[in-house]
């Protein structure tokens, strides 16, 4: 199926890193960080499946989708979102996109979703399910569907650049709050 072709459009480098991972092992792919991007390589390539990130910066997905449909093509395109309400998913299918997965991703589930689209269409017995978020710091069922399909070394990089990342986010947070103080000391009438 490597002739197959999937464009994978995150902004986050970990998810965009993960879905390379699950998806390279099976088919071809090119990556996008954002909607721009996106439109630019849908006008300059032919794609299968389109996995869309909904919020990014510079052109969100919805946007991005949008104009992908104007212009050419007609594959599939999957939105990749946060958002796990029933509700959610219903917009974004009346919006244009042709299925919708919650983040973070089951790759097996996932799999099986792309691997649906790529063979001719959306698996009619499927349903999207919102999950809760549970208190555990480790789901063993993820780690192991993980491990199936990716090397502890994989796994380990990924997990050492989540953890690069959490740790710039903590800078910029401190930074902004920072900032924020500054500026509330420079004006006292602002609202605390």
């Amino acid at each position: 199926m490597k002739s197959k072709k999937v464009l994978i459009v995150d902004d986050n480098d970990l998810n965009r890193k993960l879905f390379e991972n699950l998806i390279g092992q099976i088919f071809s792919f090119e990556s996008a960080k954002n909607g721009l991007e996106a439109v630019a390589l849908a006008e300059a390539q032919n794609f299968d499946l389109i996995l869309m990130d909904i919020q990014m910066p510079k052109m969100d997905g919805i946007t991005a989708m949008k104009i992908i449909r104007q212009r050419n093509t007609k594959c599939p395109i999957i939105a990749v979102t946060a958002y796990a309400e029933e509700s959610d998913r219903t917009s974004f299918l009346q919006q244009g996109f042709d299925d919708f997965i919650t983040k973070p991703i089951r790759p097996k589930e996932f799999l099986h979703l792309v691997r649906s689209h790529l063979s001719g269409g959306k698996d009619p017995n499927r349903t999207t399910t919102v999950i809760e978020v549970a208190e555990d710091i480790l789901d063993k069922k993820i780690v192991d569907q993980l491990l199936k399909y990716n090397s502890n070394s994989v796994i380990g990089k990924v997990f050492d650049d989540f953890l690069e990342e959490c740790a710039e986010v903590v800078v910029l947070i401190d930074s902004s709050s920072e900032h924020t103080s500054e500026l509330i000391e420079k004006n006292p009438h602002a609202k605390r």
